[in-house]
Parts: structure tokens; sequence; C-alpha cells
């Protein structure tokens, strides 16, 4: 166990935010002007305002912090030295302030005091803009230019449209700095263009090359920016190169040696950010840890140290953590972190760092903004942040490599539960409070059991006390794993809506540490569903089941399979539950071996069942190996009442029928496996709609109150009622639980549905789902399952743990224009706390943002821990009644029965009483509030009256014996 104590007193190019991680904000830094993105997809400003480049519409306010007018849906801000650039979720491209030279791209050279629109170009990604020139670069890597000088083509006037700059093509990154500029393509290869007297575009010549030319000596790059004449690129492995003027020491290599070829820069890895101050040798990284640092000059305290002493190797900020953004130009500095705040240093000549002292005000450390834009979802503001990576231990030295295995798992730290989640890189940050001594450790996934062991450490102590933020990284976590393969499958359906076409998304896994092969799918679908399409190849089955053949599936690899189906057009099927089967093969058998108890005899108990007329036939048989070596017990309900229990023992192969007489009940037969038995498996087999009642329908709504079948990872049953409409924003579990108080067993695994529907005027582009989860949880057990679009996904909180689904550019329709794409949906499973005492209701609701619209809020979903023994034995079609509606007596009976009826009916009342075989001995029909029958003659046992109006029906047992 590693314990601390501490006691002490994007990528980012000028006019461009790529970050890591978009939090409530994000800032667009001008010359002498700040842009602020708000949560709401509104933009602010304040700053310098000489050319109107605060857009408010109003010249001449510098150094208020006001509105931008008439903007909205913004998706990104750039600021260049007098003007201002905002892209929309609909792609289009709206500029503002300075246009000398047509640098807003509206086709005149008119400065403007509010937002112009640009001429449509399509999916834009960005924009690169400095002085009186801006780069336009689309998602098809094709870059477009506007105003004057160093666009990357030989034509020298100005242009006040976009223009296509032909030699720039699959682009993914730009850095925009006249007299030069440069461009990282899709192949990793660097270009660059313009001004060459400092040699940094790699020729000897030192005439200005007004098309561009590939940089030697650098590949695998994926950013560039341009300081100080001088250059960096970040490369896909994390490191970053340099080139050019080191005078300052803006090289970072320890020295102030000038290099005419790209050098690595010592001691920095893991960087996904890079910035240059804007024509000055002031350099900043930032890590995927969430800190920054920075070398070159100092002289204006632009390091955000607290005083003016230079670097030339890079050196840690060590006052700031937990940034997932940075932006600067050559007066300032502005970091966002991850709770949504926004840090800023530099010159504030005209107040473009917010709320920080007078305008004159030079700030050398970060300070936090104080007028800025709030966020729109709940923040968690920690005052520390322990960060490090979990990593599969393969040389059992607890030191991480490059090339050991990373972990997505939640971790925890107590006392408080505080939560929080590492990415697929294995990083991760969570937040703790001051003076506090926590305990921190990963949670490792109850479905890992016997695969996954935490030991290098199992945990650490932290205990923080500090005036400022200390950084607390290199807490790692090294985990032994077993070298198996992991399969997991999941199936989810946007909707079962009658005579519609529906989406049903497939989601697989191998969640395992080596290859899994010959891997196969198989989904059958029920009785009403046809299947119409896929975007993966199947046949059929013998079964009439739908076989993918997936082959072989890599370690952590996943994928989604899309089939479209659809739901028959006929009268009667309303209310149906339709049930759709995936599973996944071949056998985790790395899980059955771990799993599987010393005494286990062998037996593989399966149960079937299905409708022959008004019959329904269940099957029991052992399809396993072994012999049963004891008998095990099943149980029969009707419409979720226990009306019967038994015990069955069958050899290898053997096979137990029953025939049940329905009567339009449903009906579900229980199995019980081996409880050294290896698989979480929980045979059970349910029939909807077989035979009709005495008033001639049938129960529904009952399929659902009760688990499936579908506890193991390796299967999926997917249960949804037929429909003719929706609620557009629901939460769904299943299973819904049995009665009025929908009672579950304890331990009992949950699948949670999330539907939403963008019921707007516009289409919306980001969709965020969060999920405040009751404390009774077991986050051990949350498995993220189908859904209907890509999402990410991550775990915070305190005391709760917070779940957040968010789906960037997911393009959904407004509800009018098109109601199919309108939809989406995602799936998670959890189960509660072992020891959850009975009688616990665990409910929530679901917060659902549309772009940055205020939430909407679902239904509230609830279950009670209870035992099935307590369930009120009433089924009711309607909330208008209770069990002691009606009574009977006494009971047990010797064969007279009297039946009381609290209130008369309108209508007439249908007594039927049927044996535990489904058997009808008796029926009776009254218009009084008392009824009398004599059971005498009849087998002694247990006998089910269901009593039935047409506003309700409710069902009791009753005990003969004679």
């Amino acid at each position: 166990m590693k314990k601390l104590s501490l006691i002490c007193g994007v990528f980012i190019f000028f006019g461009m935010i790529f970050s890591k991680k978009i939090s409530a904000q994000s800032i667009g830094a001008g010359y002498l002007h700040t842009l602020f993105l708000c949560s709401d997809s509104t933009v602010k400003a304040t700053g310098q305002d000489f050319y109107g480049q605060l857009g408010d519409g109003i010249p001449g306010t510098s150094g208020a912090f006001v509105s931008v007018a008439n903007l909205n849906k913004v998706k990104a801000v750039f600021g260049g030295v007098d003007q201002s650039y905002a892209l929309r979720y609909d792609s289009t491209l709206w500029a503002w302030g300075n246009n000398n030279v047509g640098q807003l791209g509206d086709g005149t050279t008119m400065q403007k005091f509010s937002p112009v629109q640009i001429a449509t170009l399509g999916k834009i990604v960005a924009v690169y803009t400095h002085h009186e020139q801006a780069l336009v670069l689309k998602a098809d890597g094709t870059v477009w230019g506007i105003g004057a000088g160093y666009l990357g083509d030989s034509i020298s006037n100005f242009i006040s449209t976009p223009r296509q700059i032909s030699n720039l093509t699959n682009v993914v990154s730009i850095a925009l700095l006249p007299p030069y500029g440069f461009a990282v393509k899709a192949d990793g290869t660097v270009w660059g263009w313009g001004d060459n007297s400092s040699g940094l575009l790699g020729v000897t010549s030192n005439t200005i090359q007004y098309l561009p030319i590939q940089i030697p000596n650098i590949t695998n790059a994926i950013s560039v920016a341009i300081g100080y004449t001088h250059v960096l690129v970040l490369k896909s492995d994390g490191t970053v190169w340099a080139w050019g003027d080191n005078t300052y020491g803006q090289l970072g290599i320890g020295n102030t040696i000038n290099q005419t070829i790209p050098i690595q820069i010592p001691g920095l890895s893991n960087i996904i950010n890079i910035r240059s101050v804007t024509g000055g040798p002031s350099n900043f990284a930032l890590k995927n840890d969430g800190t920054i640092w920075t070398w070159g000059s100092n002289q204006n305290g632009l390091f955000g140290t607290g005083n003016y002493i230079s670097s030339s190797s890079p050196i840690q900020l060590n006052n700031l953590y937990n940034i997932v953004e940075l932006n600067s130009h050559s007066k300032s500095v502005f970091a966002l972190k991850g709770d949504g705040t926004i840090w800023a240093w530099g010159e504030n000549t005209y107040g473009q760092l917010l709320g920080l002292g007078s305008p004159t005000t030079t700030v050398i450390s970060p300070t936090k903004l104080v007028g800025s834009c709030p966020p729109l979802m709940p923040q968690h503001h920690y005052d520390h942040y322990v960060k490090g990576f979990i990593y599969g231990d393969d040389n059992h030295d607890c030191a991480k490599t490059a090339t050991e295995p990373k972990f997505n798992l939640p971790l925890i730290a107590s006392p408080g539960n505080l939560y929080s989640s590492s990415n697929d890189t294995g990083f991760y940050s969570i937040g703790v409070y001051n003076s506090f001594s926590y305990t921190l450790q990963p949670i490792i996934p109850q479905r890992f059991s016997g695969l996954i062991t935490n030991s290098c450490p199992i945990n650490y102590n932290v205990n923080l006390n500090a005036i400022h933020p200390v950084d607390t990284t290199g807490f790692d976590f090294g985990l032994d794993y077993s070298p198996c393969p992991l399969l997991r499958v999941d199936i989810a359906s946007d909707r079962r809506r009658r005579c519609y076409r529906n989406n049903t998304k497939v989601y697989y896994t191998n969640e395992g540490f080596a290859p899994a092969n010959n891997v196969q799918i198989r989904v059958k679908y029920d009785k009403y569903i046809t299947p119409l399409s896929s975007d993966f190849a199947y046949s059929y089955g013998a079964d009439s089941s739908l076989t993918f053949i997936i082959g072989t599936i890599l370690a952590g690899q996943k994928g989604v399979i899309h089939i479209v189906d659809s739901v028959a057009c006929i009268n009667g099927i309303k209310g149906l539950t339709q049930c759709t089967k995936a599973w996944i093969i071949p056998a985790n058998q790395c899980l059955i071996d771990s799993t599987t108890g010393p005494g286990w005899d062998g037996s593989e108990i399966k149960v079937k069942g299905f409708c022959l007329n008004d019959t329904v036939r269940f099957i029991i048989k052992n399809n396993g190996a072994g012999n049963m070596a004891t008998s095990n017990p099943f149980r029969i309900y009707f419409d979720n009442v226990l009306i019967q229990t038994s015990n069955f023992q069958l050899n290898a192969g053997d096979s137990l029928r029953m025939n049940i007489i329905s009567n339009g009940a449903t009906i579900r037969l229980e199995a019980d496996q081996n409880l050294q038995h290896s698989a979480n498996s929980h045979p059970r087999e349910t029939v909807e709609a077989c035979g009709t009642n005495s008033i001639g329908g049938f129960s529904i709504n009952q399929v659902n109150q009760a688990p499936m079948d579908d506890e193991g990872i390796d299967v999926e049953i997917d249960c949804m009622p037929i429909r003719d409409s929706y609620d557009p924003n629901l939460k769904e579990n299943s299973p819904e639980g049995i009665g009025s108080s929908h009672i579950i067993l304890p331990n009992t695994l949950l699948d949670y549905v999330i539907h939403f529907q963008n019921t707007g005027s516009d289409t919306a582009y980001k969709v965020v789902v969060v999920d405040t989860l009751s404390t009774d949880f077991n986050m051990a057990s949350i498995e993220l399952g189908a859904s209907s679009h890509p999402y990410s996904f991550s775990i915070s909180g305190e005391a709760k743990a917070i779940l957040k689904f968010t789906f960037n550019n997911i393009d959904l329709s407004d509800s009018t224009s098109n109601e199919p794409l309108s939809r989406g949906f995602v799936k998670f499973k959890i189960e509660p706390k072992a020891g959850t005492p009975l009688g616990t209701v665990i409910k929530n609701s679901v917060d659902i943002y549309f772009d940055y619209n205020p939430p909407i809020k679902t239904n509230s979903a609830f279950v009670t821990i209870g035992n099935y023994a307590s369930i009120e034995t009433s089924l009711y079609e309607n909330n208008n009644s209770t069990q002691e509606d009606i009574v009977y007596s006494p009971n047990p009976t010797n064969g007279l029965v009297i039946g009381y009826f609290k209130t008369v009916s309108k209508e007439k009342t249908y007594i039927e009483i049927t044996n535990l075989m489904g058997q009808t001995v008796l029926n009776e029909s009254t218009n009084n509030q008392q009824i009398i029958f004599n059971l005498q003659g009849f087998t002694n046992g247990v006998y089910i009256i269901k009593t039935s109006n047409k506003e309700k029906t409710v069902v009791k047992k009753i005990v003969l014996q004679n």
C-alpha cells in the first residue's frame, strides 16, 4: 500500500481549439479580446472592441463583458487579432470585427459589429486565423482561404469570399502566423509555406515559398504550432519536436543553440496539446494527466509561475491541475479545468482577463475568472486531484510500461465515496478535499471474478493538507489478469411500434486479454417481429435465429450490429410483450473454470415453453453431461402469482414435460441449476397470451415484471411491449418488479434503458444523459450495453455515483422533420448492494441535455427490495383497486366459500376457479356484493380464484382441506 501525506503553505493554436474534453465552456483567445463559449451554446466576449470584434452590435464597448448578438447553437469560437469567428452546430460559419481586406468572408470589406454568415462551405472542422487572413479546414481535409497573404497559394491579392487552396489537401491541422504557415496532413507529414529567411521550411533557399512544400525529417505528426521564429510539432506517440531559432531557449532542449533539423524535446511525453504564444518565444504543452508544462522566455510572466524566471527546458506549472483545454495569444493565456472553471494569466490591458483587477494589471499566476459563463450541468469543485493509470502488470514489477494493457475501470475514494473512472488509456483523475485522509482503490467489476486481481497496490492512503492545489500524479494501479478472452453481448431496440420499422442494436465486445476465435452471434426474434436488413451479413439457423459470423475478436475490441426490423401490422397484438434474444459463442471457458464449484454434478438445466392452442407446454431438460445428483425445485407462476412448487431430478439428456391450461394468464416456469453451476444462469421461460380468460381476453404487462434468464454476460434478452405510441424521454428498468410496489429479489441485476427524443424544432447536435445513481447500487456490477449511437462515458460524483453518457455529433433530427431519426437510447446494467434491507425503495430519474438547453427530467423509475412470498396475489389492469377490495373466507376452507366485494361493480363480475394445472373446476358470476360457492368434492390442495370485470382482475389463492 502506498501512502501520500503532503503538508505545505487541445490541441490549441491561435484561433483554433482542439480540446481533449469540452466541459462546461471553452475559450477563443484573440489578440486583445477573448471569446467565451458558454454552456448554453451562446457566446460572451470581453476586451478590446476597436473594430467590433466583441460582436455585441455596439462599437467601442472595450472592457465590458457582453453577449455576442443574435448567435446561438455555437460549437466552437476562434479569436483573431481584430476579428472573431464562430462555428455553429449546423456547420455554418459566422464572423464579425475588422474586415479591411475581406477576412470575414462575407464578400465585402466593411467591418461588422455583429455576426454575419460566411458563404456555406459544408461541414467545417475549424478556423485558423491571424491578422488579415483565415484558413477554414473542412471535414474532407480541404482548406479554404479568406483575406490577404500567406494562405498557401500564389495569389497575392485579397479575397473576400472563401476560396479553396488547391495545394492543401488531406489536412488535419494548421498553424498560421504570417509571414509563414504550416499544415499537417493525414499521413503525418508536415508542409510549410511563406518566408524562409529563418530556415523554418527546411530548404536552403531564403526566397518566399508561396506554395506548400514538405518539411523534411519529420513524420507521424498530428499537430503543429508556430512561435517566435520556431516551430513545434506534436507526434502521435505524445512526443514534441522543435526546430528554428533558440535564442530564448524556446526549443526546450536545455540550451540556446539554434536547430535547423527537428529535434525531440527531452522530458515531454504523453502530450495531447501544444501551444506557442503567438509571435513570442513562450511555449506550453498539456499532458494527458491534466498538467501544463512551459519553457522558453518568461520575461512577461507568461509562464504563470508567479515569477519572471525563464527556462530552456520544460517545467511544470505546479499550481494548476485537471486542465482539459488551453488557449492563448501573445498577451495572455487561458486554461479550462475539468470542473468548468476558467483560469487566466498575462496582460490585461483591455480587460481581456475578465474580472482580474484593473485593465492595466499584469497577472503572473493563474487566477480564476469571476464573471464568465456558469456551467449548465452541476459541477463538483475539489481542492486537489489525484491522478494515475490502471494497467495490466505483465512484468509483475509494479511499474507501468507503454506496451502493457490499460484498463477502463471505476474508482472510489473513501470516506465520502468520491467516484471517478479511467479512460481507454487507463488514465484517471479523481477529485478530493483538503485535510481529509482517503483510501483510494479501483473497483474491479464482478464479471471479472477470478480473472483480475488488484495487487500493486491494493489501495493508496492519500492525505492532503495544502493551501494551493497539489499535483498527485503517479498513483498507478497494476493489476494481475488471466490471459483469456471474455466475450460479452447486449441487445436493445428503440421501440416496438405496431406497423412500423424499428432499430435494434447488438453490442459485442471481447473484454478479456487474449483474442477470441471463431466467434458467432445469434439473434432470435419473437413471433410478431420480422428482421428486414442488417449492416452485417447473416444467415438463418435451424431455429430461425439470425447467425452472424464475426470471426476473431481481439482483446479490447468491440463492435455494433444494426438490424432494422418491423412489428406486424395486425390487430389484437397491442400490449403483447415481444422478446429478442442475443447470445455469443464460444463459451467463456476461463470464466467457467474460475466460477465452477467443486461440487458441480455436470448438469445443465434448460427450460423451454410454448403455447399449444389454450395449453402451455413447458419442458425442463438436463442438457449437461452429468446426471443430477440431487433434486432441484421448480416453480410455476400465473400472472406472477406463485401457484405451484415441486422438485425434479433428471439424468443427462432427460426431460420433464408439463402441460398447463392457461386460460389467458401469463405463465412462467422457473427451474434451479445446481448450486455449484458455473454460469450466472437462472433457467426460466414465460408464455404470454395463450388461451383466453372468462371474458375473452388475456393478461398483459406481466412478462417484464420478473427477470429474464440473461444474467450471464454471454446472453441478453430484451423484451418490450408492442405500443402505438411512446413517451419521448423515458427511463425503464427490467425487471420492472412485481405488483404495485415493483418488488424484486435481493441481488437482482437490473437492466436500465434510457430513451430520449428530440422534440424541439431543430437538429440536436449533442445529447448528454446524466444518471445519478442511488447509494444502494453495487458499482462493481455495472455493465455498459447497447446504444442507438456511439457515446463517451464517465463516472463521477460524491456519495452518489453519476453516470454521464455523452453523444457528440449525434445529429438527432427534430421529431417533426423526421420522427424515426429523432430518437435514441442507451442501456446499462447494475444490481443492488448485497445486504440491502428488505423494503428498501431504489428510485431515480435521469437528466437529458439536448445541446446546451436546460435538462429534461425523465420519469422516476423505482423498485422495492423484497421477497416474492410477501407479494400481494393480485393483478391490476388499472390502479383503481386494492387487494382488500375482495375477500374470500374462510381460508383454508372445508368447502364452503363466501366472497365479499367492498364495492358493487356496475358490470357483472365473473369468478373462475382453477386447479394448479390450470384446469377450470368452477365458473360463477354475480351482480351482487356477495357470492357463495362450494368446493366440496374437489381434491384437497391450492386453487386459484380469478375475479374479473371490465374494471379490474384480481387473483387469489385458497386452500381446500376437506
